[in-house]
């Protein structure tokens, strides 16, 4: 690992990986999107070497911002609440993504809950969306174009999918760039 101090804040999903780069100070260096979709049905193959693709997509794209910025440190948030058997595997697969790129790179990685995010935002684990949301429009218009000013500790880990690349994720609103294929 480097030594310049930079931290990969991650919100892992298979279909839109958000993730932030921040300096020792938390000053956010760099932040994107990967975003990948189900193509089995296109390729003619199985959901099994689809899921394979996409992994491979994501594990690459991850690993070229670690090295692009030297990453010193990951934090994650740790997915929940699976709707059913397909959602849950895919919860799976991207913890076991972030988890397996800790180890081999040896980078010390921390999980976080929603529920931690939700506290250290608000000072209570059962915020609502809405309340979310009113912080966030609060705290992003103090953020000036690409020059991004130093936020407070209790934001940080929760700037994944903020950035200023011009293509959205258009269920989320949220920038995106796609992985390689």
């Amino acid at each position: 690992t480097g030594s310049e101090g930079t931290i990969l804040t991650n919100d892992p999903s298979m279909t839109a990986w958000g993730w932030v780069v921040l300096d020792k100070k938390g000053n956010v260096i760099d932040c994107g999107c990967v975003k990948t979709e189900p193509e089995h049905k296109k390729r003619r193959i199985r959901v099994s070497d689809d899921r394979v693709r996409r992994i491979d997509e994501l594990s690459q794209s991850i690993v070229e911002v670690i090295k692009k910025y030297n990453v010193d440190f990951i934090l994650g948030e740790a997915p929940h609440g699976s709707q059913n058997a397909q959602a849950a595997t895919m919860i799976g697969m991207v913890i076991a993504i972030l988890q397996t790129l800790s180890f081999t790179l040896n980078i010390p990685i921390e999980w976080y809950s929603e529920q931690d995010a939700k506290k250290a935002l608000l000072g209570k684990k059962s915020a609502t969306k809405q309340q979310i949301k009113r912080i966030w429009k609060a705290v992003l218009r103090n953020l000036q174009g690409s020059k991004l000013r130093l936020l407070p500790d209790r934001y940080l880990s929760l700037l994944p999918g903020r950035s200023n690349h011009k293509r959205t994720d258009r269920r989320k609103g949220v920038p995106c760039r796609r992985g390689k294929s």
